[in-house]
């Protein structure tokens, strides 16, 4: 359907209408907008998003929900940092569909609006071990979309032989499973993508926007003679978000000093015999106090019921 922003420039208008109202320098909502879309076909509920959001988001200073139509809404913030931490800290979602977030920068209607992209964290799965760098992942990531981050830290490094991205994801077209890379010369090899904090998507075509029971692939798939699988899953989502332990360390060798400079010591090539053979440290005969666990069902009964355990205790 034609919108109204699309039909009024087919208008004829009248000596009214065509003369414009200067809106430049009337009073505006605050600067600090996102608005967003709700891939769901539910109708929202602005107090149960706000309820959801309010302790996800822990913001610093209030902000209001509004109503756009369509499963958009507008989210206005009085602190900018709010806002800020709300989009590091994407995907969101809201009953397990994806919430697009666009940050509102100038004038413009609603429509205009793309919600297209969403920032993931990807891990990278079955790396060579030998092309685990950052310019490898680099390289992976710009296939998926535009690379914002290479985890290099050891709070955010992956585990489990794996290589972790923050990507800016195109969400209007299929999930990417992931890639064929080349390595040495004529050897290729398949590497594996899981998205962390993964919503809802159909397992049918990969969308954000629909289940598999909505499906035109699920639903031709009703009326066809042999089924197909899916060729999506919930493989595709990571076993957790949470940054892992550590995963690589560092030890120096002993040829290199404190400052990190090579020694020219070389002693090591002729050791230099002992004269005597070294003593075995003191014994220690520091009597260790015997630790007595407290017995929580006496202290529970006291505290219940002091008289009856006084009287007890006296006979």
């Amino acid at each position: 359907m034609e919108s109204i922003e699309d039909m009024w420039k087919r208008f004829s208008l009248s000596d009214k209408e065509v003369s414009n109202v200067d809106l430049e320098h009337t009073s505006q909502q605050s600067e600090n907008i996102l608005v967003a879309k709700f891939l769901t076909t539910r109708v929202l509920n602005i107090d149960s998003v706000a309820r959801t959001f309010k302790p996800l988001w822990k913001t610093r200073r209030s902000f209001t929900v509004q109503d756009l139509g369509k499963n958009r809404l507008a989210f206005v913030f009085e602190d900018a940092m709010d806002l800020e931490r709300v989009l590091v800290n994407e995907p969101w979602s809201f009953e397990k569909s994806l919430v697009v977030f666009q940050r509102l920068l100038e004038d413009g209607p609603i429509n205009d609006a793309l919600f297209s992209h969403v920032s993931f964290w990807v891990q990278i799965h079955n790396l060579p071990i030998r092309r685990m760098t950052e310019e490898a992942a680099k390289a992976i990531g710009r296939s998926i979309g535009y690379v914002e981050k290479v985890a290099a830290s050891d709070d955010e490094r992956g585990g489990e032989n794996c290589m972790r991205i923050r990507v800016r994801v195109d969400v209007t077209r299929p999930l990417c499973r992931g890639r064929i890379v080349k390595l040495e010369v004529g050897k290729t090899g398949w590497v594996a993508f899981r998205y962390e904090r993964l919503p809802n998507f159909c397992y049918w075509c990969g969308l954000f926007d629909h289940s598999e029971k909505d499906c035109d692939i699920g639903l031709r798939q009703r009326h066809a003679d042999s089924v197909e699988e899916f060729q999506f899953g919930a493989w595709l989502r990571a076993s957790s978000d949470r940054p892992p332990r550590k995963t690589v360390v560092t030890v120096p060798g002993n040829l290199t000093s404190a400052r990190g400079k090579s020694t020219s010591d070389d002693s090591w090539r002729h050791p230099t015999p002992t004269t005597s053979e070294p003593q075995a440290p003191p014994e220690c005969h520091t009597r260790v106090p015997e630790f007595t666990p407290p017995n929580l069902e006496t202290d529970m009964e006291v505290e219940q019921n002091p008289r009856a355990y006084r009287s007890h205790s006296s006979m």
